[in-house]
């Protein structure tokens, strides 16, 4: 078997567990910003919806501060800094989720270019497995 075929089934099997690890972390947002939503229902705030959706958005941001969501945590996976191949500052690892709300955008352009997002490409950050990080 060719390097190349290898390199090409790695890729797609990392692709593949960066869609799960991206539902399993939608998922754990979505549960965790059912709390302040419920709490401004229960209060008869007016604008519960928007401050929903500003939590949702601002957990997402921070999904990886502390080194990985859940989601890359159960799928073994790393953000990693292209130029010293090693684990992505948390600056980086915060501000590549800001198009998190376009995650249908993002989805697709990860399957088209072979697992990196739009904010890979700006920030020189790339999704690896657990693998192929230098600690």
């Amino acid at each position: 078997m060719n390097q190349f075929y290898f390199n090409k089934i790695i890729n797609r099997s990392v692709l593949f567990r960066r869609a799960i690890a991206m539902l399993i972390d939608m998922f754990v947002i979505s549960v965790v910003s059912l709390l302040p939503e419920y709490i401004a229902f229960l209060l008869d705030f007016k604008y519960d919806t928007l401050i929903w959706l500003l939590f949702v958005w601002i957990l997402s941001l921070l999904r990886d501060v502390s080194g990985r969501g859940l989601g890359k945590t159960i799928m073994k996976l790393h953000v990693i800094d292209v130029r010293t191949n090693r684990q992505a500052s948390w600056k980086k690892r915060v501000v590549r989720n800001i198009t998190f709300p376009f995650w249908m955008i993002e989805l697709t352009i990860c399957a088209i270019t072979n697992g990196l997002r739009i904010t890979d490409f700006w920030f020189g950050t790339k999704v690896v497995s657990d693998t192929d990080i230098l600690l």
